[in-house]
This record gives structure tokens, C-alpha cells and sequence, in this order.
């Protein structure tokens, strides 16, 4: 790529990183950026990027990681994937932060306060190490995403698209826990009471929320076999179906171990597990990131009485603000939960071949479905024509639109 792999800019100096030992000496002050970023999710820090780089690329991409200090204080981090595709018949390379399935919502990192000097910063530096690039592609952002609103702002050298990408679901952690069941409604509280009296009548019932570096191999082994227990081994989305995924998750969940982020809920019986969660803590905010539960089970719907007790929990400890669930499943609707919406963010530089084959077709897309009639038409093709509906991660319920 023709650029310097460190250069400054006043008293700004930006560095170039494309190895992943590199990484690693930034990894302190990176995870610290991560807890001051709004979005307080940990798909920002280097636990998680690094984990993602080493083991979830596809094939044909290559990776690059830019760093902004300020005086010698990291200011600035922005992990940028290259896409190799081919468009109109040419051979295109497309930028992205990392995303798939297991990861979402990779923003740019940045101190707050700095978003529009140092956004637009990196943005041209992405421009001069890939003056061909077709677009830069940041997928499920939410809505209080500094990248947004500086985008909003207007910006320079980018024609910008965003698109409506669907919800998260997560619950506030207000009053008491008495209060929030009574919120649930009768019927279904009623309904839990019920599963619990069922629950208690097997032998060797225990409820654990774990903690703790020394845990983490033991446990993540724990979850995947309970994993494997469940509809994800039928549909093959269970861990240990996938060897570099399995790696993943091992590498991660002993990263967020070592930084005291990771936590374990467990529910036995009969001298089993047969629910579990996989679980981050950010600052005050609660992610429940994988959930899980033996088939053998379901009578006893032990993952309802997990996720119960991880409210009771949440309420109790006065150290949770929110529990964000990420997903938007009807189930979630259960617990009383508030939605934020999520988008995701293009950026087509001023060239004839993104702006021609990128941004107006988008453009027009989006124009024509958001008339009533050719919404309706689009909606029953995506039903019925594989090649006519969008694509969405398993993690997603929206309305993303993939143009790429």
C-alpha cells in the first residue's frame, strides 16, 4: 500500500500496524479506549479484535490496523479488513471493520471529545492507502455511534449511505426487582413460578454465576457440550462444529478473562449442565453474547429460569445499568425489553466505478423501497427467490441491505 507506515501530523502520530504481534503493545491502553467508547460493547477491544483477526478472516483477505496517538495517549484505533470481489468484471477490494456472524457493530474507536478530528483523520488516510478502494463498509452500528453523527454532519472525499439494519433488544436496570417482574405481567410470572416449583423437583439443582481467569478453559468445554445438546448442533451453528470458531472463542473468552470482563451462568441438575450463558461485562453494562440449553431439558425450560435469575442478579448487585440481549427475537419481547435500532454505514469514495456501481444503485434500491407497492412486491420475492432477499446474520431481525 503506498504509505508510511508511521507518520505525524502536528501532534497527532499515526501509525500503521499488519502483523498481529504488533498488536499486542497496544493492548492495555486499546481495551482502556474501549470502556470510554458510548457503545460499551466489547466488539471494540483488543481482546476481541485481535481474537477475530487471528482466527475469522475468509479466504483472499488481508487486514491492517490504524493507531492515532495524541502526544503519546492513543486516541484512535480502526481494524480494517480487505475484501477482495469482483464488480462489473474488474477485480475491486472493498474495506470493512471487522464482521460476520459472531461479530457486529465494529466502529471507529475514539476518544471522546476527539470524533471530528480524528474520524475524518483516518478516513483520509484509508483513502490514501487504497486510492481504488470501491467502498468502506461499517456494519451494525448503533444509534449513538460517533461515527454516525459526524457522518450526519456532512463529509468530505465520501458519498455516504446508511441503512436501517433492525434492533437490539436490552432491559434497563431501574427500581427493584420486585417491580420489573410486576412489569412481566401476571400470566407469565405466573408461568415462571410454575417452571421453578418443576425445576426444584430434580435433584442436584444449582444455579452459578462464574468469574475468574482460572475458569475459563473449564468452562467454555462446559458450554460448548451443553451447546452440542441443543438445536444449534441440528441447525450446525454449535461451536465445536467448527473448528476455527472453537479457537475463536477460546482465544477471546481467555482475553476478556485476563481483563475480568468474562462472566459463566450456569444451571445444573441431575449432576449436569443443562443451561449456561456466555456473558461480558462492560463497565455497567451486562452483554449476554451466547445462550444455550440441553434439549433433554426443554420441559423444564431452564433457559427461561437462567435468564431470570440473571435479571434477579442484575437488580440485586447495583452494579448493572443495562442487560443487552443484542438480539431481537420475539422471545426477548417476554422480558420487557426496550429496542434501540442499529445501522449499517457505506462510504463510496468520488471515483466513476463506486459511485456508478456502488452508490446509485443503493440509492435507487432504497428509493424504490419505500414505495408501498414495490416494498409489498420486494417482500414476497425475498420469501420465495433466494437471489431476491438480503442476506442476515443469524445475530440480525431487520432490514439490512447488502449491496456487495
Amino acid at each position: 500500500m503506498p504509505v508510511k507506515d508511521r507518520v505525524s501530523i502536528g501532534n497527532l502520530d499515526i501509525s500503521l500496524v499488519k502483523a498481529l504481534e504488533d498488536l499486542d503493545p497496544h493492548a492495555t491502553t486499546w481495551n482502556a479506549l474501549a470502556l470510554k467508547a458510548p457503545h460499551h460493547l466489547p466488539d471494540l477491544s483488543h481482546a476481541w479484535i485481535s481474537s477475530y483477526l487471528e482466527h475469522q478472516l475468509e479466504a483472499g483477505e488481508d487486514w491492517f490496523c490504524i493507531f492515532v496517538h495524541h502526544n503519546s495517549t492513543l486516541v484512535g484505533v480502526l481494524p480494517v479488513i480487505v475484501s477482495p470481489f469482483k464488480r462489473m468484471g474488474l477485480n475491486c477490494h472493498k474495506f470493512r471493520t471487522p464482521y460476520n456472524d459472531q461479530t457486529a457493530s465494529v466502529d471507529f474507536l475514539v476518544k471522546p471529545g476527539m470524533e471530528k478530528q480524528i474520524i475524518p483523520l483516518l478516513l483520509s488516510q484509508l483513502k490514501q492507502m487504497q486510492p481504488v478502494c470501491f467502498c468502506f463498509e461499517l456494519r451494525r452500528l448503533p444509534e449513538c455511534s460517533p461515527t454516525l453523527a459526524i457522518i450526519n454532519d456532512g463529509l468530505k472525499k465520501f458519498f455516504p449511505v446508511s441503512t436501517f439494519d433492525g434492533y437490539g433488544s436490552f432491559v434497563k436496570i431501574e427500581g427493584s426487582f420486585d417491580e420489573y417482574k410486576a412489569r412481566l405481567g401476571t400470566k407469565y410470572t405466573r408461568n415462571l413460578r410454575r417452571l421453578e416449583r418443576k425445576l426444584s423437583a430434580l435433584p442436584g439443582v444449582k444455579i452459578s454465576f462464574l468469574t475468574g481467569e482460572s475458569l475459563t478453559e473449564q468452562a467454555l468445554s462446559r458450554f460448548m457440550q451443553v451447546e452440542a445438546a441443543s438445536w444449534k448442533w441440528a441447525k450446525g451453528s454449535a461451536l465445536c462444529q467448527c473448528e476455527s470458531l472453537g479457537f475463536f472463542y477460546k482465544d477471546l473468552t481467555d482475553r476478556l478473562a485476563n481483563l475480568g470482563w468474562l462472566e459463566w451462568h450456569f444451571l445444573e441438575a441431575e449432576g449436569k449442565l443443562i443451561a449456561a450463558h456466555l456473558a461480558i461485562r462492560v463497565n455497567r453494562s451486562l452483554i449476554v453474547l451466547k445462550i444455550c440449553y440441553d434439549e433433554a431439558y426443554s420441559s423444564y425450560s431452564p433457559g427461561t429460569i437462567l435468564f431470570e435469575k440473571m435479571f434477579e442478579r442484575a437488580f440485586h448487585s447495583g452494579e448493572v445499568d443495562e442487560v443487552n440481549l443484542l438480539t431481537d427475537y420475539s422471545w426477548n419481547q417476554n422480558w420487557q425489553v426496550s429496542k434501540r435500532p442499529y445501522y449499517n454505514l457505506y462510504l463510496f469514495p468520488f471515483k466513476p466505478l463506486p459511485i456508478i456501481a456502488g452508490y446509485i444503485p443503493i440509492q435507487m434500491r432504497l428509493s424504490f423501497r419505500r414505495v408501498p407497492a414495490v416494498q409489498k412486491v420486494y417482500n414476497i420475492c425475498s420469501q420465495h427467490l433466494p437471489w431476491a432477499g438480503q442476506k442476515r446474520s443469524s445475530k440480525e431481525k431487520g432490514t439490512a441491505l447488502h449491496i456487495l
